[in-house]
């Protein structure tokens, strides 16, 4: 399928469902932003956690559960009061990671040693902090620092005056970052981490309240397109991650379009879990619901009269 068409389709779709855009785009979006019991929670925690001067704080999650949303959601909302740091890939050296905190701090580069990068960045801490802000670092999918590197961030969290921390850590990360800081060389760091938040699956109504969101938001207007068992088998197939259900959700609103159907049903979203490699794959056809009690009844019948 050439690019054109693709786009064409997507407008279609678009045109077709009232929509302004396309609701289910993979990019974090913050515009896009649903209000998740499970999302908020960890959000509430942290800005407790922050407020109360904690070193250290950590959510994880499986993959696609909105970890990274959840990390734009505080680099967007954090006020002035703020000064926000943020590092998406930390597979870097001890002295990689300094320099790229360097370059979040607006520190110019030089061709420097490690213990004078150090300085400079404590410097740049010590100016801010009297400047009544906090600094805060965030580091998204954490479960990829390397040990030496983990090793030196909690070297970097000592950084601090009799008051206060200089810089405040927030890790994010996928499960794997348990078993990370379960190692022994990093028992240390794993007794600061005063708060933690783990991530869950949504579930029906979360599904419900997701979908339903982005919908309006992009403009749809009404109740929602997805019957009640289109939104059970996404709940299925998605496994409650969000960002399979873009996946699925924009791939069943293409097939809505393309059959000209209002309402979308279990038909659109068994093809799309089909045709998704990370989906669970389709699901018991509820019409065999109807069948297992007919096809067990002279089972139980003829149990009953042989007990009897």
């Amino acid at each position: 399928m050439t690019t054109t068409t693709s786009s064409s389709l997507i407008k279609g779709y678009e045109n077709f469902y009232g929509l302004r855009e396309s609701p289910f785009k993979l990019t974090p979006d913050t515009r896009y932003l649903v209000s998740l019991s499970d999302h908020n929670n960890a959000y509430n925690m942290l800005m407790y956690a922050l407020e109360s001067g904690e070193g250290f704080m950590k959510i994880t999650g499986e993959v696609g559960l909105g970890k990274t949303m959840l990390c734009r959601r505080l680099l967007k909302e954090l006020g002035n009061n703020h000064v926000t740091l943020y590092i998406p890939n930390p597979r870097l050296t001890p002295y990689a990671i300094k320099k790229a905190i360097a370059n979040e701090l607006g520190l110019s580069p030089k061709r420097e040693d490690a213990a004078s990068l150090l300085m400079r960045i404590n410097q740049k801490l010590v100016q801010i902090g009297k400047s009544n802000k906090s600094v805060i670092l965030l580091i998204d999918e954490s479960q990829n620092i390397p040990s030496d590197t983990l090793e030196e961030i909690r070297m970097i969290s000592n950084l601090e005056t009799e008051q206060r921390k200089l810089i405040q850590i927030i890790f994010f990360g996928q499960p794997e970052l348990n078993d990370l800081l379960a190692k022994k060389e990093h028992r240390q760091l794993k007794q600061r981490i005063g708060f933690s938040y783990e991530l869950k699956p949504l579930d029906y109504n979360g599904v419900y309240t997701y979908i339903v969101s982005r919908m309006r938001h992009a403009g749809f207007k009404g109740p929602t397109p997805f019957t009640f068992w289109a939104l059970r088998g996404l709940k299925k197939s998605s496994m409650g991650s969000p960002r399979l259900l873009n996946i699925l959700c924009h791939k069943v609103l293409l097939l809505g379009y393309a059959k000209n159907k209002s309402h979308i049903g279990r038909s659109e979203v068994m093809r799309a879990a089909e045709d998704t490699e990370s989906a669970k794959k389709p699901f018991l056809n509820v019409y065999w619901y109807w069948l297992i009690p007919i096809t067990l009844t002279p089972v139980v019948v003829l149990a009953s009269r042989w007990l009897g």
